[in-house]
């Protein structure tokens, strides 16, 4: 959290991980990362601290864990996780997909689409997302 950090005793930021409903606008649960610990060790934490069932769980790359995923379908709720390069043969695979489904314009290929644009800090930015139930 920013301005968090003491600089004259130079004790750490305060770092949380929070479960925020989107929707509703409201924060549902918040638990502090413990020193030289990260998110892979809190999220779990946090996922049990409320009932999750039938929700879709978002996450940035540092929960994109199959520990995490695991725990989500467990408690009955979906999850959309980031994938980067921290998970290279499954970002490669899916990458892969999404070029051949491009290739041939999506036809036959099952997925949904959403595009944005926003503008600010002097650049534009633009991104896709694409969503598809073929885990084949």
């Amino acid at each position: 959290m920013r301005g968090t950090q003491d600089s004259a005793t130079l004790n750490p930021t305060l770092h949380l991980v929070s479960l925020f409903a989107v929707e509703r606008g409201i924060l549902l649960a918040r638990q502090p990362v413990k020193n030289k610990s990260n998110e892979i060790i809190t999220i779990p934490k946090i996922l049990d601290q409320i009932d999750i069932h039938g929700a879709i769980i978002t996450s940035h790359a540092m929960g994109c864990q199959k520990d995490i995923a695991t725990k989500i379908c467990d408690k009955g709720a979906d999850y959309v996780l980031a994938l980067k390069g921290n998970q290279e043969s499954l970002a490669d695979e899916a990458e892969n997909y999404f070029k051949q489904a491009e290739a041939i314009h999506f036809k036959w290929v099952e997925c949904g689409a959403v595009n944005s644009k926003d503008t600010g800090h002097g650049r534009i930015e633009i991104s896709e997302t694409y969503v598809t139930e073929d885990i084949d």
